[in-house]
């Protein structure tokens, strides 16, 4: 009885234990997220520093920068995972030289933007709701669409329930996070460059039961629930509310697979205007190689998409 016991002490402390680490990856500062990696002149690009406010009241930090030509619409670009707005200058650069405006956002605890917590993309929708009233405000009359690459696609997805949303581009998303988080841990194991507690916290995240118990230790935290059934974008391509969708996915993607991608295209309601573009590429859809597809794929689904709008 004793020995039981002291079992399930030492078991309710590894929990504890790994529960918290777990979910200091989500929490907290991490200087890696808020480095700028890129700026607009780099890309030749004039960008005004702007302050919007989430929906839950966030303070966020975004770039406004307007279209070359005359503009069609404005795109809301919203990064991915320990990104920031400077990861998602390259795709503003080649949408502003095609008539489009941007607004580049920080997305919460990321960049310069306020917040002491991430999600898998779920809160960060209330992030690119808030660019879209921006920039709804800004330009009253000019149509919005959303584009985001891995957490940030999964953003979009959720943000995509609101009928101001003209179209969406989802680059790169995960169907389910508790099933990214899976084939993350496999990659960590087999980074030759990884420290030996990334490599315990993330076997520890893939035992049974620690995912659910490590999503209680965030909401005791954060007082946010990111539940498969809330946060999941599976749930999300359920609560579209008819914006046109274009899924792009990496067929050698081991972090949003292209089966995950697929599934997504698929979930949504028959009759809805959707597109699934396929790259050879891995997650980083954008990769040089295989850009000016990518770029082409996107232009012509903005023009198909919010033409009809116009």
């Amino acid at each position: 009885m004793r020995s039981l016991r002291r079992m399930l002490v030492l078991w309710s402390l590894i929990a504890c234990t790994s529960g918290c680490f777990i979910t200091g990856q989500a929490t907290g500062e991490h200087t890696e997220w808020r480095k700028m990696v890129a700026s607009p002149e780099q890309f030749g690009m004039r960008a005004e520093t702007v302050s919007i406010v989430s929906g839950d009241g966030i303070n966020l930090r975004a770039l406004w920068i307007t279209a070359d030509s005359v503009a069609r619409a404005t795109v809301v670009l919203a990064h991915g995972q320990g990104g920031n707005r400077s990861y998602m200058l390259s795709r503003a650069d080649f949408l502003v030289r095609h008539g489009y405006n941007a607004v580049v956002l920080d997305l919460r605890d990321c960049g310069e933007s306020g917040g002491t917590y991430t999600t898998p993309g779920y809160m960060e929708a209330e992030d690119v709701l808030a660019g879209v009233r921006y920039a709804k405000l800004r330009q009253p009359g000019m149509p919005v669409a959303i584009l985001g690459h891995s957490a940030g696609a999964v953003a979009v997805l959720h943000a995509g329930r609101s009928r101001d949303v003209a179209a969406i581009v989802a680059d790169a998303p995960f169907a389910s996070y508790r099933e990214m988080m899976k084939r993350v841990s496999a990659m960590v194991q087999r980074d030759s460059t990884a420290t030996r507690g990334d490599k315990l916290g993330m076997k520890v995240l893939v035992i049974p039961g620690m995912m659910a118990f490590a999503e209680w230790v965030f909401r005791l935290q954060t007082g946010v629930s990111i539940s498969p059934n809330r946060a999941d974008a599976r749930a999300a391509v359920h609560r579209l509310a008819g914006a046109p969708v274009l899924f792009i996915a990496g067929d050698r993607d081991s972090i949003a697979t292209l089966a995950g991608v697929r599934e997504l295209y698929e979930e949504m309601a028959p009759g809805s205007m959707k597109r699934l573009v396929i790259l050879p590429t891995s997650h980083n859809t954008f990769a040089p190689p295989r850009r000016s597809e990518y770029e082409a794929a996107t232009l012509d689904f903005l023009s198909a998409a919010i033409h009809p709008i116009r």
